[in-house]
């Protein structure tokens, strides 16, 4: 009987963008521009990522809340957003509704949040209110005590992907990446780890990479991206292509700088309104 090998969650998306990228129709990465970035980047120095309040006690929980519905705020189009919504709005909403004195995630919390998010008109609300109430399975109040204990992000992502099927049913596993990025950034933990990580896939990093010439699309995308308005289908070939170009491109940066996937996703999405042109559009719970 043959051995089945079987991959961490990290591995696996890293070997998923390899298979996306190894012909690709739509998508490809140029290494000399991608060279000139990482130049760049080293001269430039890295970026802080804006400070906020945090605390063991409600961080982890504020946001493992704020990444189960951390995804598309526009309608139909870009800049479309309900009551001038967007990740800004929804993070204020789950802050607003919290209790900063309890760990777990409470029933009454997640009603709140359901509730503000609707009268906001947030686009795929159904699906939000389902993935929030995920998070009553996530036993968010005993992580401060599993990384004291040297609790790894590989371990922290396979609970979150097995436990919140939200989560897990992107191929790329962007919100379950960013809640573990962020964190990261807000209270140090899993610093040893945040070198074998990806980075987080969305709408914004794949603009800014294009717009630096180290990502291009074929001249089809490249219309229907460029034009505005015409929907990438979830899942697709050229949609996939993005977003896994997105992750290996940022791979090499990685390794070219020497930065972590998390310092080199804060250099670029501070650097997202320098780049011009739209992002594609894809509707989406992933991102």
């Amino acid at each position: 009987m043959p051995i089945t090998r079987i991959m961490g969650y990290i591995e696996s998306v890293f070997e998923l963008s390899e298979e996306f990228m190894k012909e690709p129709r739509q998508v490809s990465i140029d290494t000399k521009s991608l060279n000139a970035l990482a130049k760049r980047m080293k001269d430039e120095g890295k970026s802080e990522f804006p400070s906020q309040a945090s605390s063991p006690l409600y961080t982890p929980k504020l946001e493992l809340l704020a990444s189960s519905i951390n995804y598309c705020y526009w309608y139909g189009r870009a800049g479309l957003y309900p009551a001038s919504g967007g990740s800004f709005t929804m993070y204020n909403i789950v802050d607003d509704n919290i209790d900063k004195k309890r760990e777990g995630v409470q029933l009454g919390e997640i009603e709140d949040i359901a509730l503000e998010l609707t009268e906001k008109r947030f686009p795929l609300l159904e699906q939000r209110i389902r993935h929030l109430y995920e998070t009553l399975e996530f036993p968010v109040e005993s992580l401060v005590g599993k990384v004291s204990h040297g609790y790894s992000a590989e371990e922290c992502l396979t609970d979150i992907c097995e436990t919140m099927p939200g989560f897990a049913s992107d191929l790329f596993l962007k919100r379950a990446i960013l809640y573990i990025i962020q964190l990261n950034r807000a209270l140090g933990w899993f610093e040893e780890d945040m070198d074998k990580i990806f980075i987080p896939s969305d709408y914004q990093v794949p603009r800014v990479l294009r717009g630096f010439n180290v990502i291009k699309y074929g001249p089809r995308l490249t219309k229907d991206v460029d034009k505005g308005g015409v929907l990438i289908p979830e899942g697709s070939q050229a949609e996939c292509e993005i977003r896994a170009a997105t992750i290996l491109a940022c791979k090499a940066l990685s390794d070219s700088t020497g930065w972590n996937a998390s310092e080199i996703d804060c250099w670029l999405w501070m650097r997202r309104k320098e780049a011009p042109g739209n992002h594609h559009l894809t509707v989406t719970t992933a991102y």
